[in-house]
């Protein structure tokens, strides 16, 4: 079962503005059920596990990244669960510069040949393009994207539907 449950923090007038603007929507029993477990000693201690867990495997992504010659900033060391990592058109070495072009192509064969959901922000405005969004969840390690980042300098392989 999944669900999702918000919880805003702030001083009573600006949550009273917030109480006067929302819908009135109940939390479910299900959802509130799910909440007091997770705000048990044992569901915090598991959430503490999953915190550190996202914290190397961001740190071993964001250490693999910077070896990668086809990648250029990486923004994510920081306490977020992603890592923004600037694709390149060509190696570092060789005066590569970000390429929204290639960002959209690793984008595609992360997601068709590895089944890797990561977001393309080469076409949002930002201080430099070619920007590739990489969620880390407890479950996923940072090995399978480091693969797939190198894929942009492999050859295609060509797939058959059987």
């Amino acid at each position: 079962m999944l669900c999702r449950l918000g919880i805003c923090y702030g001083s009573p007038a600006l949550i009273q503005i917030i109480n006067n603007t929302k819908a009135p929507y109940n939390i479910s029993v299900p959802t509130a059920h799910l909440a007091s477990l997770a705000l048990s000693p044992e569901g915090l201690d598991l959430m503490r596990s999953n915190v550190r867990l996202l914290m190397e495997n961001r740190d071993e992504l964001i250490a693999g990244l910077k070896q990668l010659q086809c990648t250029g900033e990486i923004l994510g060391a920081n306490d977020a669960n992603f890592v923004l990592v600037q694709v390149l058109d060509k190696a570092r070495a060789d005066g590569g510069r970000p390429s929204g072009e290639r960002a959209e192509m690793c984008y595609k064969r992360m997601a068709e040949e590895r089944g890797l959901v990561v977001r393309n922000r080469s076409k949002v405005r930002m201080r430099r393009r070619a920007w590739l969004k990489a969620r880390l969840t407890p479950r996923c390690r940072s090995s399978a994207a480091m693969d797939v980042l190198e894929l942009q300098w492999a050859p295609r392989r060509r797939t058959r539907s059987v």
